[in-house]
């Protein structure tokens, strides 16, 4: 069962299928549209770049970036790439740039040598487990850039990841946050976006 939700990207509008029931990859976060938003005001960080999408989930923000005009690589585990497919079906007529999808486990790292323009890394923060496979292949993408958002919980196994995040990235890259002002109506204390540059 699923049900659609409209999106505003920049001028037009993606519909996104989402699952009623599902772990963490089925729905369309808050952190998805703050980052969607932030994209369509800086479509020239999307326009005709190569884009990574880790952990695409409905593939929204793959979408959003194929209609800005980016070529996209949307990636998830095998068993969560067909709402991307469906959603991407759902879209093709937006979409003036491409989007494909391809598996890519963290845990097996990437060892494709495309050179990455923008690596898009949103709400990929849940579990402690996956904060070393995250930040290794977040390393082996080598991106020019990489936007990161995520929400701010407070409790159990997500708080700690988030920590544990934060801790590692900063040792490997330079963190400029997008402050609550430059995100208009879409900013609040509990979303944060960095964007990422390897030091």
């Amino acid at each position: 069962m699923s049900m659609e939700r409209l999106i505003n990207v920049g001028d037009t509008s993606v519909s996104i299928k989402q699952l009623f029931v599902s772990d963490v990859n089925g729905v369309v976060w808050d952190s998805a549209l703050v980052a969607i938003h932030y994209l369509a005001k800086n479509e020239h960080l999307v326009r005709g770049e190569k884009i990574l999408d880790l952990g695409s989930g409905t593939g929204a923000v793959s979408i959003a970036c194929g209609v800005m005009g980016g070529n996209v690589i949307a990636t998830d585990l095998p068993d969560r790439l067909d709402l991307i497919r469906e959603n991407t079906r759902l879209n093709k007529d937006k979409i003036v740039g491409e989007v494909r999808i391809e598996e890519l486990d963290w845990a097996d790292g990437y060892t494709k040598m495309d050179k990455i323009d923008l690596l898009c890394c949103v709400d990929c923060i849940y579990y402690s487990s996956s904060i070393e496979p995250l930040i290794k292949t977040i390393r082996e993408v080598r991106a020019k850039k990489t936007l990161l958002t995520y929400e701010i919980r407070d409790i159990g196994d997500p708080i700690a990841a988030q920590n544990m995040f934060m801790k590692r990235v900063n040792e490997e890259f330079t963190m400029e946050e997008v402050t609550k002002d430059e995100l208009d109506e879409f900013g609040c204390d509990e979303i944060k976006l960095f964007i990422l540059t390897p030091k």
